[in-house]
């Protein structure tokens, strides 16, 4: 399978209801798969090799950024992120799985509860200055990685008709 050979690792969550959103309205899903972690570099650069797909621009000649094939790849439009999932065979999570996904069931704050983030728990509020290695931080809700901080992540849902929806 094309996930396994990019290593791509994927955590079904469970159906079941959750606490949404800021007023932690009780929803359900169905049960679904979502990527242990954001996609990286190199997982990226995979897809582009074999598609011809444009590389983000900031790769000079199409290449990762030195010391940067951990790290998760950035400045992709939501449709090179749904090229990328429709090559790979998934797709993007609606904002309600990804919530899931990050919080948990019992509307936690964060993915690893309710302390504030710190240099600890992820990287945020560009303390580091840049993106970090995916799986730097402890693991938060059903063993998912940096679902807080370091990058932006796209779900397949419009907010307000306008904009496509991020998370992270």
């Amino acid at each position: 399978r094309l996930l396994a050979m990019l290593g791509i690792e994927t955590v079904c969550i469970p159906a079941g209801t959750f606490l949404y959103g800021d007023d932690k309205r009780r929803i359900e899903l169905e049960e679904f798969w979502i990527s242990k972690a954001p996609v990286m570099n190199r997982q990226y650069k995979a897809f582009v090799d074999a598609t011809g797909h444009q590389a983000p621009d900031h790769w000079l000649r199409g290449m990762i950024p030195t010391d940067k094939e951990d790290h998760p790849v950035v400045y992709v439009s939501w449709d090179d992120a749904v090229a990328f999932c429709q090559w790979a065979g998934v797709a993007l999570p609606s904002e309600q799985q990804w919530e899931k996904a990050a919080r948990g069931t019992d509307g936690r704050t964060y993915p690893w509860g309710e302390a504030e983030p710190d240099k600890s728990r992820c990287n945020f509020n560009n303390e580091v200055g840049d993106t970090t290695p995916v799986g730097k931080y402890p693991a938060g809700a059903y063993g998912l990685f940096d679902m807080a901080g370091n990058v932006w992540e796209w779900c397949a849902d419009w907010y307000e008709r306008k904009y496509r929806v991020v998370r992270g």
